[in-house]
């Protein structure tokens, strides 16, 4: 689970909550069926002690906007709210500033939820995106955030290169790619980039190791627009056209927390050159991966 802020939505489960609620509406599914279904793709984050207040907050939150707040939706944010919802989080690290925060932010939606709700609001059928971009199109992004800056990285490009069409939820189709770490702050050619070293991810079990991210996007206005096209480099292509993508193994980002990943990826991976493939056993559960993660910052 990621968390990058104590905002209803900052963090990966409600987000994916949200975007699940909201395109099951968005084909055509009947409240009911929608809150049956997101509950349903969303059981292993209830189950867990941490991710169950995210999912519940956002599923609440998003049905209150959209004018569907359900009787037991509502009565399960609210309880958890009462019993102090999730400021521990931030009071376990000793971060008193965003823990009030986080209960000013739950206190909202208190009001929110015992408030008076919208009519519904009718959602329009919602346009699957998939991918335009042809196997081995090369994309560069330069990096220029706090992150960057703090890794002495600012200027440098990240060079990103489909190898993949990945089926992904509702008919989607999102693009797996490999991403490479420019050396410098010019901007390499096609020529070039095959002498580039690859940023690495973090490995799970029994699956293809090469290094490969999945970049979901609903559609084409979530890809940056500074980002450069700089072609089509086929001759590497080989090697991953015999593979299928289900048994590859990949990181996952958003385009808006995708800078981050590789950065962190590539100061763990390839500047401290710790072990790419670390075999992930099955019952090691999301808080403890979540630790580790943590410690490799």
């Amino acid at each position: 689970m990621g968390t990058w802020g104590t905002g209803i939505y900052s963090n990966d489960v409600s987000e994916e909550v949200r975007d699940t609620y909201k395109n099951l509406l968005k084909d055509g599914k009947t409240n009911e069926e929608t809150l049956l279904k997101t509950i349903e793709e969303g059981k292993d984050d209830i189950r867990d002690a941490d991710t169950s207040f995210d999912f519940w907050f956002a599923l609440a939150d998003t049905q209150s906007s959209l004018g569907r707040l359900h009787p037991e939706v509502k009565a399960k944010a609210l309880e958890l709210i009462e019993n102090g919802g999730d400021v521990e989080r931030w009071l376990q690290v000793g971060d008193q500033k965003n823990a009030r925060k986080r209960q000013e932010v739950l206190e909202k939606l208190k009001d929110k939820l015992n408030g008076p709700q919208p009519p519904e609001k009718k959602m329009p059928r919602r346009v699957v995106f998939q991918c335009p971009w042809q196997i081995g199109d090369v994309f560069a992004y330069r990096l220029e955030n706090e992150k960057a800056i703090e890794k002495g990285l600012l200027g440098r490009y990240l060079i990103i290169q489909k190898i993949k069409d990945m089926p992904w939820s509702h008919g989607a189709i999102i693009p797996m790619v490999i991403v490479r770490m420019s050396r410098s702050t010019d901007l390499p050619t096609l020529d070039e980039i095959e002498n580039l070293e690859i940023v690495k991810v973090l490995g799970g079990q029994r699956q293809i190791h090469i290094n490969a991210r999945l970049i979901e996007a609903t559609s084409l206005r979530n890809i940056p627009p500074k980002l450069i096209f700089i072609g089509n480099y086929a001759k590497n292509m080989e090697e991953y056209n015999a593979l299928d993508v289900k048994d590859i193994g990949y990181g996952y980002s958003l385009w808006k927390t995708l800078e981050n990943d590789v950065i962190r990826d590539y100061m763990v991976f390839n500047v401290k050159a710790n072990r790419n493939v670390i075999m992930i056993p099955k019952d090691w559960n999301k808080q403890m991966l979540e630790e580790f993660r943590k410690r490799q910052n």
